[in-house]
């Protein structure tokens, strides 16, 4: 092998061209040097069935040349810590990959290539992409979901398995395993490739899902057998599941499967574009900061949703698993999309948006990072307490509500919050002992609260018009509460610059009797004027 490192020879792309890289395995004295050959053709060739004589790479093939309608398999794995890297011979060069990938390539060419005769033709990230290209990579990104879609499977690469772990993959299709064979078994199907992010959209574009660990393969279907399922086998089985529905929901997806692991925030954008419908605009482009494909995916699931519901959930203001994304802060009404589920406000209530046409308004700005409402200032908060943090104490949870309504009896309180929490009722004492109006029913919004699977997140808020309500953030004295058009449920703003009169915003509020639908038509009528925001 020379001493020489591989250099990558740039890829070419023309009109309508999906120029990849392939790679094949070739066979090799057990124990030796791994050897590799790569040369380029064609993604929109492969689906027509042959590759042009012009795209191949000649001088690099060195006799391995392949010509008509070559299979290859897509690999999807976890390239491990990047620091571990052992070196393997790519055209007659080194190239380094990481151990993972390394052990890949060597179980395959001593388990399958040799003994099996399969073809060893593959199309792997580490070794077909440029990483040090960030050109490339994003061009790469931009059809990765073709490259998986073309192939003739999808591998999934799980690693080596440990001793106890291969005695029962050996044995787990034939008999019930014991308990500590099913937890022994469960390490394969646990952490690892199925908590990562990118394998999402290789294993939900796949024709065919094969899964191997070690020198053990089996079918994806061949899982479904097993007994009890494993967990993390089970959350992935529904994420794919649901890609067969025609309509996906880009913030629930993204709120789900956000936090995955990967290694640069950007990728929770760039991984799941291609089953995203909302995302598709979005181009990959590793030349861009972090807050700005953040606030482009932002206003590409506005636009198409022609609505501000993502913007109902911004709880997570002012924190950032990214630390400070690189040198440009989000804006404040832009998600941190890594932070995963953060909390949600009641759905199907049939609560008015105002008129779709408005998002047009709303992305009307040239600058991306500003957001332009619509709508009208109905109230200003008075009081806010500190959100609510769940726990299954029953004592801790009590002592947090009575925090939120400090007049009302302990006991009472008690009485109310357990086994089910009746907000309804808290309410009712706490404005009677307020010396306020008290509704001889429970409050229309504390039926939406026994919906809710937890109050985590939520502040009780009061208003200078003696209205209250709850919001997801915490608010302070003197914020306003904001009707705009396209939401269901008030913003509660806080202002941000007095030079520019921008705001930002601190939650989403939802107030007993205030409906979006009447505060629209008072607009329309004239009893309330009509204001624009500028929210950064």
């Amino acid at each position: 092998m020379s001493n020489e490192h591989y250099v990558y020879e740039a890829l070419s792309y023309e009109a309508n061209s999906h120029p990849i890289r392939l790679v094949r395995i070739l066979p090799g004295e057990s124990g030796g040097q791994i050897a590799c050959q790569l040369f380029r053709t064609q993604l929109i060739d492969l689906e027509h069935g042959s590759i042009p004589e012009s795209r191949t790479d000649s001088k690099n093939l060195k006799g391995g040349e392949v010509r008509q309608n070559p299979k290859y398999t897509a690999l999807s794995y976890v390239w491990g810590d990047q620091a571990d890297t052992v070196t393997i011979q790519i055209n007659g060069k080194k190239l380094s990959v990481t151990r993972n990938l390394f052990k890949f390539l060597h179980c395959h060419r001593e388990s399958f290539l040799t003994e099996r005769r399969t073809e060893g033709l593959f199309w792997i990230d580490a070794i077909c992409i440029d990483q040090s290209n960030i050109h490339e990579r994003s061009k790469q990104v931009q059809f990765m979901a073709e490259v998986y879609k073309n192939a003739k499977n999808v591998l999934v690469w799980l690693g080596a398995p440990t001793k106890p772990a291969a005695h029962a993959l050996k044995h787990m299709f034939k008999r019930r395993l014991s308990p500590q064979e099913e937890q022994a078994r469960d390490t394969v199907f646990s952490g690892g490739w199925w908590d990562r992010l990118w394998v999402i959209q290789e294993a939900a574009h796949a024709r065919s899902l094969l899964v191997r660990c070690g020198s053990f393969e089996f079918s994806w279907e061949d899982i479904k057998s097993l007994e009890p399922e494993p967990v993390y086998y089970t959350t992935m089985r529904l994420f794919l599941g649901r890609q067969k529905s025609s309509s996906k929901n880009a913030i629930d997806e993204l709120e789900t499967f956000g936090a995955q692991k990967c290694y640069d925030p950007r990728d929770v954008i760039f991984a799941l574009r291609s089953i995203l419908p909302a995302l598709i605009p979005i181009v990959p482009d590793y030349s861009a900061c972090t807050a700005d494909v953040f606030t482009s995916a932002a206003r590409a699931i506005i636009f198409e949703a022609k609505n501000l519901t993502m913007l109902e959930n911004t709880n997570r203001i002012g924190s950032s698993r990214w630390s400070l994304l690189e040198s440009k802060p989000l804006p404040f009404w832009v998600p941190d999309w890594t932070l995963g589920v953060s909390g949600h406000l009641p759905v199907g209530d049939g609560r008015r948006r105002g008129e779709s046409h408005e998002i047009d308004h709303v992305l009307s700005l040239e600058d991306a990072n500003i957001l332009l409402l619509r709508g009208t200032t109905v109230d200003r908060i008075d009081g806010s307490s500190a959100p609510f943090e769940e726990t299954y104490v029953k004592n801790e949870r009590i002592a947090q509500i009575q925090s939120w309504f400090p007049d009302c009896e302990k006991e009472f309180i008690q009485s109310n919050t357990w086994p089910q929490i009746k907000l309804g009722a808290i309410v009712n004492d706490w404005l009677y002992r307020k010396g306020k109006n008290v509704q001889t029913t429970e409050p229309v919004l504390s039926d939406k609260w026994l919906l809710l699977y937890s109050l985590q997140g939520y502040s009780f808020i009061t208003t200078k018009s003696d209205r209250y309500g709850f919001m997801l953030g915490e608010a302070k004295e003197g914020d306003l509460v904001f009707a705009a058009y396209c939401s269901r449920y008030p913003f509660v703003l806080r202002l941000a610059n007095t030079l520019e009169e921008s705001y930002t915003i601190v939650g989403c509020v939802i107030i007993d009797d205030l409906k979006m639908g009447e505060v629209f038509e008072m607009i329309k009528r004239g009893g309330l004027q009509e204001q624009e925001i500028l929210l950064r």
